[in-house]
């Protein structure tokens, strides 16, 4: 069972996800990855190893989708404010997804500039604490394993 996996799979419904009024179940967040997966997994352009960045404002749906890319193995990249001010300033991902109804929608970037994919793990995109992108990389397992031990 990878991260991913065994983060949902503790899911409980004693214990609430909340943010900006905004509260669920963990149960019912472990089934909208579920969902939201569903879809993607046959999604073709997604199966494409270039990145992928997520356009989403809610915090809840965000992380839903991002676990459910995650899942199928793609390389996501986690936007900052500045991306939603201009988006300009990171061309090198080829898919925008977003959920809308918890529908999932991919659109092709058209300045999508290819760069070399590092080997290993899915990885992720950190603006640091400016905002502004730094190209710093993380590897997700870590990601998950902090977010698991927060939730223990």
């Amino acid at each position: 069972m990878n991260t991913i996996e065994s983060l949902l799979s503790t899911a409980n419904n004693r214990r609430l996800i909340s943010y900006q009024g905004q509260t669920e179940t963990q149960i019912t967040f472990a089934r909208r990855v579920d969902a939201l997966f569903s879809q993607i997994k046959k999604k073709s352009e997604l199966k494409d190893p270039q990145f992928v960045i997520i356009k989403e404002k809610n915090p809840i749906t965000f992380y839903a989708l991002l676990m459910a890319l995650w899942k199928n193995g793609n390389r996501v990249i986690m936007p900052n404010r500045d991306f939603y001010v201009d988006a300009k300033t990171i061309t090198y991902f080829k898919y925008i997804v977003d959920c809308q109804d918890m529908q999932v929608h991919v659109t092709a970037n058209s300045d999508f500039d290819r760069i070399e994919i590092p080997d290993g793990d899915v990885i992720v995109f950190s603006s640091g604490s400016t905002g502004i992108p730094k190209g710093i990389l993380h590897e997700h397992v870590h990601f998950l394993a902090n977010a698991k031990a927060v939730a223990d």
